[in-house]
């Protein structure tokens, strides 16, 4: 990852009704593009298929090309923080 002076982290939870405006989101974040000044990490917690990905969003990019990572169920809808004692690691849930 480039060293940049700015880091958004955005989390979607999107294991509800919100599936397809996540996607949405996730490719006009892409449209839009950064500086190198900017990175923006996404953490997707999908419907569909019940897998959390993470991407890092780059200029005409999207849901394939800027996944970096992807692995099982997390629960984002949980409000404590992730690794709170008598969570699952990882997924914030008991």
């Amino acid at each position: 990852m480039d060293k940049a002076k700015w880091t958004f982290m955005v989390y979607m939870a999107g294991d509800n009704s919100l599936d397809g405006a996540a996607l949405k989101d996730l490719a006009e974040m892409a449209r839009a593009g950064f500086t190198n000044a900017v990175n923006v990490l996404v953490q997707l917690d999908r419907l569909k298929d019940h897998k959390t990905r993470r991407f890092r969003i780059t200029k005409g990019g999207g849901y394939n090309k800027d996944c970096i990572e992807t692995f099982g169920e997390t629960d984002t809808g949980d409000p404590r923080p992730q690794g709170h004692p008598g969570s699952t690691p990882g997924s914030g849930t008991t």
